[in-house]
């Protein structure tokens, strides 16, 4: 039976019991990342006065829509009495004064008249008029909002912010965290071994992939996605799972701003009324993350806060450094089990290290990068499968040799050329214990839309320092169109159609996954394997240098002369 929890957070709060019929529970950021300083301009928090002694505690999460007006969500409204609340924009450090703040006193609240404290029934949206406008101090912004119904396509990659609870013993962070959390349409949301009936189109559900959790990111915070050319605000975070946030098929459910359009201007004026010396501002962001039901009953929370990422050794002319996990998450023992381990033997000496990544194609051939054949001697390699710790032996691996490598005819050791694609035959085949599975790959040519979230496998370094995680990491990641991708300041030129880019916002590092390893999308009812971790920036996390994968779907044929 799943229970359903709102993200509200009750640190310094008497609100340890919900306040709802439906026994809300906290809320917190599963696996997030420390945003950059003054980015997601447009977040607030809202804070709130328990024992009304003038000790401000945070409790949810905003976005600015008007120099008077914060937006949130109608379960963090306690209490109508507006004394007993403020807002800080420009905030950053919970817990340090820096100067970008901006402190707000509350003189009028607005909850949405259909709401009734059940989050199934939705309706989940309050407005805050704040007694001081905001101004504009080079650390806020004014969110700009979609248009009226409008809606995003199923895997579209969105961010979630906040600060609440990292890890369900409930940490809280000091400072702005944010999540990539890719956009469920509601055709799958509303499955009934999803969320079912209480997934209404007034909703926007993202997550749901028992990675990334819903829950990173205040209740009443906001859902930012990058679409025409602007960021905007599509949903107020307002409910997602109880117990464990980052449950499968479970993701998280906001508020969605485009079907309370007419309420909101109603409210709040906002047409064509923004404030001439403080515009609606749509900067590059530099990074871009209630109610569930157990068996037939729903338990909500209201949310509080968090996300995380791979890289590897690059033996080549571009300088491909060490392929690092930037902010990753452990990956769930026996999922990516097309995940392969190469190992290399660089000493001859029988001691097999892990170098790169590869994917089951069949059940004789490993695909990789063609970067990680450092050598034609099949006796310098391994490969092993159903692997989860890299040091602990548990019973689900499978080890091979290797009898035959071929690498692309056209691969040059130059990366900007492209072809960075080989093939191993294994010794022994890959059998079915439990722990494995051959990997689908998509059809010839085929590409992805801009902003489509997949993930990215592997035990790569996970920071600058060179730390080896143990076990298998897992990231998701956004699919850059390859005419954004090949702008100048962007990869230019070296970003060539034959490839797939994704990420670059700064957050999520393309490094997250060895180098030869696989980048994971569900598309058409399966999941695919559309590319091989190729290369990327010396340091990974860097905006707009994503990381550059070999397109699976450009090279099927040769795949496939090889194989069959």
């Amino acid at each position: 039976m799943i229970r359903l929890v709102a993200f509200l957070s009750c640190i310094g709060l008497i609100c340890a019991e919900t306040p709802f019929n439906h026994n809300v529970h906290n809320e917190r950021v599963i696996g997030g990342n420390d945003a950059r300083p003054n980015t997601w301009r447009w977040q607030a928090s809202l804070q709130y006065d328990s024992y009304n002694d003038g000790s401000y505690y945070h409790m949810c999460g905003g976005t600015i829509i008007d120099s008077f007006y914060i937006m949130t969500a109608a379960h963090c409204i306690l209490s109508m009495d507006v004394s007993a609340y403020r807002v800080v924009v420009g905030e950053y450090n919970l817990y340090e004064y820096d100067g970008s703040e901006q402190f707000s006193r509350v003189d009028m609240i607005a909850v949405h008249p259909d709401w009734n404290e059940d989050l199934a029934k939705g309706n989940d949206i309050a407005l805050l008029r704040l007694a001081n406008p905001v101004y504009d101090n080079g650390y806020v912004s004014i969110a700009e909002l979609p248009y009226p119904d409008q809606t995003l396509p199923h895997g579209f990659s969105c961010y979630i912010t906040g600060w609440g609870l990292m890890d369900s013993v409930g940490s809280a962070p000091n400072v702005l965290q944010v999540a990539l959390i890719p956009v469920v349409e509601h055709s799958m949301c509303s499955r009934p071994d999803w969320w079912g009936s209480i997934a209404l189109k007034t909703m926007v559900c993202a997550g749901g992939d028992g990675v990334i959790s819903g829950c990173q990111g205040d209740s009443g915070g906001p859902l930012s996605c990058y679409t025409e050319g602007a960021w905007r605000v599509y949903g107020v975070v307002s409910y997602g799972p109880a117990g464990m946030c980052n449950q499968v098929t479970k993701p998280t459910v906001f508020t969605r701003v485009s079907s309370f359009q007419d309420w909101i201007y109603s409210v709040s004026l906002l047409e064509n009324t923004q404030p001439k010396n403080f515009p609606v501002v749509t900067d590059t962001v530099e990074e871009t993350q209630d109610h569930r039901r157990s068996s037939n009953m729903i338990r909500l929370v209201s949310f509080l806060s968090c996300i995380g990422l791979i890289c590897a050794e690059t033996p080549f002319n571009h300088n491909v450094h060490n392929e690092r996990v930037i902010g990753g998450n452990d990956a769930r023992p026996n999922t990516w089990r097309w995940q392969a381990s190469l190992q290399y033997d660089s000493y001859n000496d029988g001691s097999y290290y892990h170098m790169c990544g590869g994917t089951i194609i069949d059940s004789f051939y490993i695909m990789t990068a063609a970067h990680c054949i450092l050598s034609m001697d099949v006796s310098a390699y391994r490969v092993v499968l159903g692997e989860y710790d890299l040091y602990e032996y548990d019973g689900s691996e499978q080890f091979s040799r290797v009898e035959m490598i071929a690498v692309h005819p056209d691969w040059n050791e130059d990366l900007a050329k492209g072809n960075d694609i080989a093939l191993l035959r294994l010794a022994n085949p890959v059998y079915d214990n439990g722990y494995v599975s051959i990997a689908e790959l998509p059809y010839p040519d085929q590409t992805l839309p801009h902003g489509f979230t997949c993930y990215i496998t592997g035990w790569g370094l996970m920071d600058y320092g060179g730390s080896i995680p143990n076990v298998l990491q897992v990231a998701p990641i956004p699919v850059v169109g390859h005419s954004k991708c090949s702008r100048p300041h962007w990869w230019g030129s070296i970003a060539l159609k034959t490839m797939v880019c994704a990420g670059g916002d700064g957050v999520i590092s393309g490094c997250q996954g060895d180098s030869g390893g696989p980048l994971s999308c569900y598309t058409e009812g399966a999941w695919r394997v559309h590319g091989v971790v190729s290369y990327g920036p010396s340091v990974c996390n860097q905006l707009n240098k994503p990381t550059v994968f070999t397109r699976v779907s450009s090279f099927q044929d040769w795949i496939y002369s090889i194989i069959q």
